[in-house]
């Protein structure tokens, strides 16, 4: 599938391997996730964000990868799945998760699916990387987003 040149012939290949949901299947598609190949790469998120079932358990391990890109990619692909491990499973990445990129990954993320219950443990990422203001800043955003102000305005 990697050296296939044609995106059509790709598509009909994922297709496929969407419909067989298996955990061989997906065990395949995740090494595609260390490809240079970006096409390639956001193709196989697509299709494992298409499996949430099947692909939980592979993805959970994923998370513990020793390439940080990985358990970024992991992450983006968790918060596009309706699984209902999810949001449990990113409030561990953020935190455990050694890397900052990791960790804000599976913020973004959390803002898509979160809610009010989250806020402490979001509240503990800041505390984690106090040398990145940047985590600070996003922190507190988040904070204000779940609680339901417009950060915009400031307004609930």
């Amino acid at each position: 599938m990697a050296e296939e040149p044609r995106a059509s012939v790709r598509a009909a290949i994922l297709n496929t391997l969407i419909r067989l949901r298996s955990a061989d299947v997906i065990r395949g598609l995740v090494e595609h996730l260390r490809s240079e190949n970006a096409t390639l790469r956001n193709e196989v998120i697509e299709v494992l964000q298409d499996m949430p079932d099947e692909a939980m358990p592979i993805l959970e391990q994923l998370l513990t990868d020793w390439d940080s890109d990985v358990r970024i990619f992991t992450a983006n692909i968790l918060s596009e799945t309706k699984h209902p491990r999810t949001p449990d499973v990113l409030i561990g990445v953020i935190k455990s998760d050694p890397h900052v990129n990791v960790c804000m990954a599976a913020l973004d993320g959390l803002l898509e699916i979160g809610d009010e219950s989250m806020i402490d443990s979001i509240q503990q990422l800041g505390e984690r990387f106090p040398e990145a203001p940047f985590v600070k800043f996003a922190v507190s955003l988040a904070i204000k987003r779940l609680q339901g102000v417009d950060y915009a305005r400031g307004t609930t």
